[in-house]
């Protein structure tokens, strides 16, 4: 998988991880990769600390994701009702109006 492709699954799979803690009811203090990577199932290679802040921080910055903002990362991310829609309609966050299509 290529970078450009790496990132837009990293975003996907924030968005859908997130949305499954709440589904769950459940709540955490940042993201971590090995708690992403298990809830996932992710099957790229190992996924770093900096590149899932940078997908949740992205989310934030799309209006899917709140939570506080402390030195490059997001504390306490949680969707907004916004991105709790887009989650549950399992819609890819490339297909936000204005993202380039996929070729």
């Amino acid at each position: 998988m290529n970078k450009a492709e790496r990132l837009w699954r990293l975003r996907d799979g924030a968005l859908a991880w997130l949305y499954e803690l709440r589904v769950d009811g459940r709540k955490i203090v940042s993201a971590e990769p090995a708690d992403f990577m298990d809830a996932t199932s992710w099957s790229d290679t190992e996924v770093t600390e900096d590149e899932l802040n940078d997908a949740v921080v992205w989310l934030r910055d799309e209006g899917h994701v709140e939570g506080i903002s402390a030195s490059g990362m997001v504390v306490r991310p949680r969707l907004t009702p916004h991105g709790e829609k887009y989650a549950a309609s399992g819609k890819s966050v490339r297909d936000l109006p204005g993202v380039v299509e996929r070729s």
